[in-house]
Order: C-alpha cells, then structure tokens, then sequence
C-alpha cells in the first residue's frame, strides 16, 4: 500500500461521513485531486512519446497489436475472483462489468497509486457494505499479486542463472546484475523477521493506525467473508498468470522494436522492475518501472535506448487499449445487483453465481 492509498482512505472515510454535503459535491471533493493526478500522468506518457517518436515509428504494427490483445487477458483472469470475491458481500457483477472494473482500475493505477480502488469505490458506492468489502478486496488482491511477482521473479532469476551463468560485462554496469539478487536476500530475510511475534504485532499495529478497523489480514478477510475454495484458487491462479502475461506483453514489445531479448530474461528484467516500482518514489511509478528495466539491461549490455522505448510501449499498452476497451465494457456491463443474505448459500459455484445475476 502506498502513501497515496492512505491519504485516499482518511479522505474518503471523512468526506463520506461529513453531513453537510451533498452526494455529488462529496465526490467531486474526494476525486476533484486524483483529476490532476490523472492529467499530470497523460502530460507525462505525451512527452516520453514525443521523445521516444524516432525509434516508436519504426515499431512493427503486427507486434503491437498483439501486444494490445495480449493485455486483455490478464483481467480477463482476474474476472473469477473478483465476482465471487463481491457476491460474498451479497453485491453481483457481471462478467463484462467485472472487466470493465479491473481494465479501467488497473489502467489508472498505472499513472496514480491507487487507481483501482478510486475507480471499485467510486462504482460500487451505492451498494450496501461496498466500502469495506472494497478495502478488504483491495488488500486481498494486492496481497495475492505481490507473492504471485516475488514467486516470477525467483522462479526467473533461477531460471536465468541457469541459462546464462557466464555473463561477462566489462563494465561498472555489469555489477547491477547482482542487484536483484540482493533483493532476493533481502525478501528471504523479510519472510525469516515475519516468524517473530513482536515483528508482526508491530506490522499489525501500524497497519491499524494507517487503515482502521478495515486492516485485517488477508487470512483474516477469508474467515470473514467465508472465502471458500474457488475464490481462493481461482485468484492464486490470477495472481501466476497475470504476471506470465504482463511479461509477454513487455517481450512483444521488444519485438516490436527489433530487439531480440530470451525470454526468461524478460520475465526477470520485469519482475524486479515491478518490484522496483513498488518502492513509492513517484505517484503511479511514473518513470520507475522505465528506470528499473534500464538498470537491469544495462547489466546484461543491452541498448538503453531500445530498452527505454520498449518499456515505453509496454506502459502505452497496458494503459490505453485496458483503458478504452474496459470503459465500453463497463458500460455495457450494467448495474451492480444487491442481493439477500439468503441468497449466500448459493454463491459457491460460477454457474449459481451467474443464474442470480439473470434472474
């Protein structure tokens, strides 16, 4: 969670609790910043895009375009786990507005922290018991995604040591290579101070200063909300394909270029870019995920310039097409439907959550 997220919580928990206002001028107080957050973002893609235009018009069409489709799935894995997340809290979604949720959500989050949660907020606020079912989805979400990306970058960091042992670059730059792995010990070392007691009331503490009576631990929102065993699998599954396909999305892009990077090293240079990323310098990781890519290929003697762009297009990629398609698709999608609590018994399966949604 970043510090952006945080202030975003207090505000909204205090805007919404404020009698005196009405609904709109509420809303438009607590989105009214994240607007100029939005437009400092799209200032910033224009210029990278502007400067990089001599080596983006030679970019292979065919490449791009299935770089564009490519994104698609990753929400469209993501779709399972979310609806069966929400039908637990007795508010039904469709598929294509479940789509719509995570491609315009996710999009934002590319440019301002928090972008997900501005967009299930601001959408679901009219469903009952929507906010925290909201923060605990969020927290949940964010929690599986980041053991799903620290479980790619060690799977592709071994898989790189293997394949390519013998590196050899002759410069300051090559050292960098040994950057993730120090990240690596640091993780290791993260996960060995988590089996102490005091560390993890620690965590839990500020955890509750930050969040409220909403910072419960993910185990904790699973006995909750009864999570049973096909949200838990099918938002596990999310989590390993979601980064698989965000990785191929970046490798199309290097292909577009003309630049011929082996896959696993892809998948690598990705991971700890995101990794990287999530260390809250910039609002959205604007330039972050650029820099954490360029350092990474700068170790295995890569061309900066080429790197540079292709992670540009891979952050046009993951914005614009998820943007635009998820907006029609969230239209299209209709209305959140409020159920009973009755109605609980039969959110189990996909197929009975589906027949609640028609009737």
């Amino acid at each position: 969670m970043s510090w952006f997220l945080n202030v975003l919580m207090v505000s909204d928990n205090r805007i919404m609790s404020e009698t005196s206002l009405s609904n709109r001028s509420k809303w438009f107080l607590l989105l009214y910043p994240v607007a100029g957050a939005v437009l400092a973002g799209i200032l910033w893609q224009a210029f990278v895009l502007v400067h990089q235009w001599h080596y983006l018009a030679h970019a292979r069409p065919e490449f791009l375009l299935v770089a564009a489709f490519n994104q698609m799935a990753v929400y469209l894995v993501l779709v399972p786990a979310m609806r069966s997340f929400y039908a637990r809290a007795n508010i039904l979604v469709s598929e294509a507005k479940t789509f719509g949720l995570l491609a315009t959500g996710m999009a934002l989050a590319r440019i301002i922290p928090a972008g997900e949660y501005i967009v299930w907020r601001a959408s679901l606020k009219d469903e009952k018991g929507s906010a925290s079912a909201t923060t605990q989805w969020l927290i949940l979400y964010l929690t599986w995604m980041f053991i799903g990306l620290v479980g790619l970058f060690f799977a592709a960091e071994v898989g790189t040591l293997i394949l390519f042992p013998t590196v050899n670059v002759p410069t300051v730059a090559g050292y960098l290579r040994y950057l993730p792995i120090i990240l690596t010990l640091a993780l290791m070392l993260a996960v060995l101070l988590l089996r102490f007691d005091s560390v993890k009331k620690l965590i839990g503490r500020l955890a509750y200063d930050r969040f409220g009576t909403h910072a419960v631990s993910p185990i904790g929102i699973i006995r909750d909300r009864k999570l049973g065993t096909y949200t838990i699998t099918t938002l596990t599954l999310a989590s390993i394909l979601t980064w698989l396909i965000e990785g191929f999305t970046l490798y199309l892009c290097f292909l577009a270029i003309g630049l011929e990077v082996p896959i696993v090293i892809t998948l690598y240079a990705f991971a700890f870019a995101r990794l990287f990323s999530i260390i809250p310098i910039t609002p959205g990781s604007i330039g972050e995920i650029e820099a954490g890519t360029a350092i990474f290929f700068a170790a295995y003697s890569f061309p900066l310039g080429s790197v540079f762009t292709a992670t540009v297009l891979y952050r046009f990629m993951s914005y614009w097409p998820p943007l635009l398609v998820g907006a029609i698709a969230y239209v299209a999608g209709g209305k959140p439907v409020q159920r009973r609590l009755e109605d609980a018994s039969m959110l189990h399966s996909r197929r009975n959550l589906k027949q609640l949604i028609e009737k």
